[in-house]
């Protein structure tokens, strides 16, 4: 395990004029700090391991980036994680000519300093290869460095940059010719460099120049932009949240592979286009667990024990992966996190079975490093509180989707209707009651909706509007509805409205489905997607990134890209095997015959039989532009 992990910690949200402001980089950046400072905090009396420099708005000037990296992250041996995690505005600007074999089109991809863009001279962004440059510095101890981008630096301006909802976190290139004596890297130094061969793959833009062995995980693809909107009731960068909520989710093992696999297909979910990107130096170590196993295996329970100021609680909260209890309805407040309570010196092999059990706990209230419960025991006795148990994780919360309503108060009263009476059928002595309140023989009896929850515009994942005799549904992060307008304002059509909106929660679910307490192997099974090599035969698709395909005229006509899609077992013992197609209309499809298999080690299997998929844009969204 390595011993020290040092961390450069940048984030800019005040940039001086003429800069637009960001309003998450900041909040990024102590989300961050907090969580490896409480994952990686050493048992009592030692030192402690992580060692951050945090540089926020007017510190995170150039030179004072560059001296992070020279002063504070080359202090890390070979035994040590250096991590750069920059949050901010990305951008370009033209390379000189001394650079220009090493950028076909002529532009350096660069990270907006505080002071890049002031107009007294020698103020410049730092460039992709001044990043390369200091990388190498760093990675010449043999340190295990690692460096997170959340910004973006190409592509064009979209609508949904203009929603007040949402911020792109690019600014437009940088006009100015730089001459190729104010790099890091000189004009001799540049000579030598040589273009690595994943930077002709499509990539996050930044993984260019063959330098110093490092991992990176990038917020987007070089023609998308990094979002940032209100996710979990404040601003924050869409990748930073996701990625951050993956780890206190997951188990500190997880491979830079895994961890990127639920990253991807959380941010792929909530906001469009925006492709995180994985890359490293060598692809071995995207097998690694993230920051090279700094981060200690959690314990296989938490301990409960009793606070005189506040009650019973276990050492486990929200770095820990422990999910935020209940909701604001009366059939989503129960939904909180149930442990089984057991002896505190009961043997590791007593955690396995749950009819030793001697009681339950349900977390009332989750803070940071900590949670309250409600502690019960079997026997019907209370639970000494001079005592301490062990409490294993049973069961986790299954949260609704929050969903915002804005216009018309008329057809908004309808979707709040059907809202409440969308769930499971209520009990023969609720429905007594709702015939008591004379509500007619076709009223609704369903209890609230337990896959969808009215919540305020911070809180909220969809917002549902109401204009022009019209339901309009839409993520927050995007300036077009996600599916076509319901019209009329009537109860049938409002019910409908719901309907689309548990079945879009149904289909997050899916693709937020995640087991932290897994034993498998995360390498045990193997999905990979082969593209056509343009003789006739298939390659594998590079790791870590998403597969971008596009339309080839040919033979005068427009041919749809394909794709084969393989499963293998790599684990040492049979396993049973589903792989979903989740569409951008969300539909949710099968893709082996009899929707899985049994794959013994060393197995594979192919989707659709082996026959290649098609891909194409459906019309519905081409349509609606």
């Amino acid at each position: 395990m390595p011993s020290t992990t040092y961390a450069l910690l940048v984030g800019i949200d005040a940039y001086p004029a003429p800069v637009n402001p960001l309003r998450g980089c900041v909040n990024d950046i102590r989300r961050v700090e907090s969580l490896l400072r409480a994952r990686l905090a050493p048992p009592d009396g030692r030192p402690h391991p992580f060692q951050p420099r945090v540089l926020t708005d007017a510190q995170a000037t150039r030179q004072g980036i560059i001296d992070g990296f020279r002063q504070h992250l080359r202090q890390a041996r070979a035994d040590d994680v250096a991590l750069f995690y920059y949050s901010g505005h990305g951008s370009q600007a033209p390379s000189p000519p001394e650079f220009w074999h090493l950028e076909p089109d002529r532009l350096d991809e660069t990270l907006v300093c505080w002071d890049s863009r002031l107009p007294e001279p020698n103020h410049w962004d730092l460039a992709d290869k001044e990043l390369a440059q200091l990388v190498a510095e760093v990675a010449e101890s043999g340190a295990h460095v690692v460096v997170i981008l959340d910004c973006c630096h190409s592509g064009s301006g979209t609508r949904m940059a203009e929603e007040a909802e949402v911020r792109s976190r690019r600014l437009p290139t940088d006009d100015r010719m730089r001459p190729a004596a104010t790099f890091l890297v000189s004009a001799e130094q540049a000579a030598a460099l040589t273009v690595t061969e994943r930077s002709t793959q499509a990539g996050s833009g930044w993984f260019t120049l063959a330098r110093g062995r490092h991992v990176l995980l990038a917020a987007c693809a070089p023609e998308e932009e990094a979002k940032e909107l209100s996710l979990g009731g404040e601003q924050r960068g869409a990748f930073s949240f996701y990625l951050l909520e993956t780890l206190q989710r997951g188990r500190a093992t997880l491979s830079y592979r895994d961890l990127f696999k639920r990253v991807n297909a959380r941010v792929r979910a909530s906001v469009s286009l925006q492709s995180p990107q994985l890359e490293a130096h060598d692809n071995r170590d995207l097998g690694q667990p993230f920051l090279g196993g700094a981060i200690p295996e959690g314990p296989a329970y938490y301990t409960a024990s009793y606070q005189r100021e506040s009650g019973w609680a276990i050492d486990g909260g929200a770095v820990h992966g422990i999910p935020a209890p209940g909701g604001d309805t009366e059939s989503t407040r129960a939904e909180t996190t149930i442990l089984a309570i057991f002896p505190f010196d009961s043997p590791p092999a007593d955690l396995q079975n749950l009819g030793t059990a001697i009681g339950e706990a349900r977390v009332t209230r989750r803070d940071p490093t900590q949670s309250m419960i409600t502690l019960m025991l079997h026997n019907g006795q209370s639970p000494e509180p001079h005592m301490t148990y062990k409490a294993l994780v049973t069961a986790l919360p299954l949260t609704p989707m929050v969903v915002a309503l804005e216009g018309d108060a008329a057809g908004l009263a309808l979707v709040r209707a059907a809202l409440a009476h969308a769930g499971p059928a209520r009990t023969a002595a609720d429905e007594t009651d709702n015939n008591a309140d004379d509500h007619g023989d076709d009223a609704p009896t369903g209890a609230p909706s337990l896959l969808v929850q009215e919540g305020d515009l911070e809180a909220a994942e969809l917002i549902v509007t109401a204009r022009d005799d019209s339901y309009h549904i839409r993520r927050k992060g995007d300036g077009y509805p996600l599916v076509v307008a319901t019209r009329d304002f009537t109860p049938i059509r409002a019910q409908l409205v719901v309907q689309r909106l548990e079945h879009i929660a149904r289909w997050r679910k899916i693709v937020e489905l995640a087991n932290p307490d897994s034993r498998l192997d995360e390498a045990g099974i193997r999905l990979e997607i082969e593209l056509p090599d343009g003789a006739g035969g298939w390659q594998p698709a590079a790791e870590g990134r998403a597969v971008r395909q596009e339309y080839t005229y040919q033979n005068g006509a427009w041919q749809q890209p394909t794709f084969r899609i393989k499963l293998s077992n790599h684990a040492t013992r049979r396993l049973y095997c589903m792989a979903f197609d989740l569409t951008e209309t969300w539909g949710v499809y099968t893709l082996l015959p009899g929707g899985g298999v049994w794959l013994g080690p060393g197995e594979e299997t192919w989707a659709n039989a082996g026959e290649p998929f098609y891909g194409s844009v459906p019309d519905e969204l081409w349509n609606a532009g």
